[in-house]
């Protein structure tokens, strides 16, 4: 059994219900609308995605092309282009900004926590204390990489 902050993980404990927003918002205020989604629905946690475009993204023209629901009520789509790099910049936020969701998740009453990628397969998840914005413990996740038929194992 675990324990992080007020909460107990472990065999015997209520389900620990942790919602992955990963870098699914566009700045601060839509990471905050997630992070008080998350919270209405039950979630005891919500995890970020920290990301660095400039070390992601090689290319900085290619194209990404996706669709977004444009009518509701007719389910008329959008089909929008624009550069992977330009998707994630905005994405991407400052030291400060990750530290103001931290304490509005705090406020909120919801455990911030969040993954970054430092190495080509490997990550780091940072949990974060309610007492400051310094990481209380981190884990490293190793995939195992089988070359012979090019997967990755996690």
């Amino acid at each position: 059994m675990i324990k992080i902050d007020d909460f107990l993980i472990g065999n015997g404990q209520e389900c620990f219900i942790v919602f992955e927003a990963g870098p699914t918002h566009s700045g601060l205020e839509s990471a905050k609308k997630l992070a008080g989604y998350a919270k209405n629905a039950g979630g005891q946690a919500i995890k970020f995605q920290i990301l660095d475009s400039e070390k992601l993204i090689l290319d900085k023209s290619q194209l990404f092309t996706y669709k977004i629901l444009k009518n509701r009520n007719s389910g008329e789509l959008e089909e929008i282009s624009e550069p992977l790099y330009d998707i994630l910049k905005r994405r991407e936020m400052s030291f400060q900004e990750w530290e103001e969701l931290k304490n509005y998740c705090d406020e909120i009453g919801i455990l911030f926590f969040a993954s970054t990628r430092i190495f080509s397969f490997n990550f780091f998840i940072f949990f974060f204390s309610k007492k400051n914005f310094s990481p209380k413990f981190s884990i490293l996740i190793l995939p195992f990489v089988n070359f012979k038929s090019n997967s990755i194992i996690w």
